[in-house]
């Protein structure tokens, strides 16, 4: 069975937090593995052959064994066997669109779902296919001022990626990496947003705020929780809801890469402002007050 729900993102805009606290409720069940990047995945090309994938050099498929080995790790030092069976249809099962389907049966009677933000960055073509196998489901969308996002992105590039203390990227290092695709994709809600309302009636998109993690954590869990129709009683609200999940190197950014991405973005954040009836105001008012 195809998972009722997918959240697509945005990267490094609280949806580890998202699904920290998802998997709280007993009514919903998550994938024991996060992100299981199964549609963005597809583009590269599966290989015939279970065991093909654990010896090419292609992104999905390196992650796969660095997943294994964490996987077998945790097993290993906890001695816990819990999900071997899912472990087994995961790593050692051919990949295609059953396959996909299945890893979703544990979940038999309850919301089930994947978060996978990188399918936030998918074109057209690819949202259809989502939509073509699973008409019915419900996407979480999270979003967070696009000047905060892309610098996030940024520093754990550099720092996590790249090995690299931030004092010694160059300038150009800077500009490339904030111009380069892969970052502006992410930061680029709108393209995000109309591809997949192309697909998915706006009843069947949650959109939510990075903010709202720190401002009222409670209140977002519960319109989540209601959006994906479970439970909303108050005891499902977990203990340090308000903690950071996956917070990355706390860095405050400069201001000439505030004022750069401020102009980036500008006309983007100002769209969105008007779309969703001022949520954005804060990220409107720091975009003109840093471009002054």
């Amino acid at each position: 069975m195809f998972p009722k729900f997918i959240g697509i993102g945005a990267q490094r805009s609280g949806s580890t937090w998202v699904a920290r606290n998802l998997r709280f409720h007993p009514g919903i069940w998550l994938s024991p593995i996060k992100e299981l990047h199964y549609f963005d995945g597809k583009k590269v090309g599966i290989p015939e052959g279970v065991w093909r994938k654990y010896f090419t050099q292609q992104w999905p498929h390196k992650r796969f064994r660095r997943l294994l080995l964490s996987r077998l790790k945790a097993k290993l030092t906890s001695c816990r066997l819990n999900d071997w069976e899912w472990d087994y249809r995961f790593f050692l099962s051919r990949q295609n669109d059953n396959w996909y389907a299945s890893l979703f049966d544990q979940g038999l009677g309850k919301c089930t779902g994947e978060i996978t933000p990188a399918y936030s960055i998918l074109d057209e073509g690819e949202v259809n296919d989502i939509y073509r196998l699973m008409p019915d489901s419900k996407i979480i969308f999270m979003m967070r001022d696009p000047i905060d996002r892309s610098w996030s992105q940024a520093v754990k590039e550099f720092t996590l990626h790249k090995k690299r203390q931030l004092n010694s990227v160059t300038d150009e290092e800077w500009v490339e990496c904030f111009t380069h695709r892969r970052v502006v994709l992410r930061s680029d809600y709108l393209r995000t947003l109309d591809i997949w309302q192309r697909f998915y009636r706006q009843e069947q998109m949650f959109v939510g705020f990075f903010e709202d993690i720190v401002d009222r954590p409670a209140g977002l869990l519960m319109e989540i929780y209601q959006f994906l129709g479970v439970d909303t009683d108050e005891k499902y609200i977990p203990a340090g809801l308000g903690n950071k999940v996956n917070a990355g190197t706390r860095t405050v950014i400069p201001q000439k890469w505030e004022k750069f991405l401020a102009h980036q973005y500008h006309d983007q954040v100002r769209e969105i402002n008007q779309r969703y009836a001022g949520r954005a105001k804060d990220w409107l008012v720091r975009a003109d007050r840093v471009q002054g």
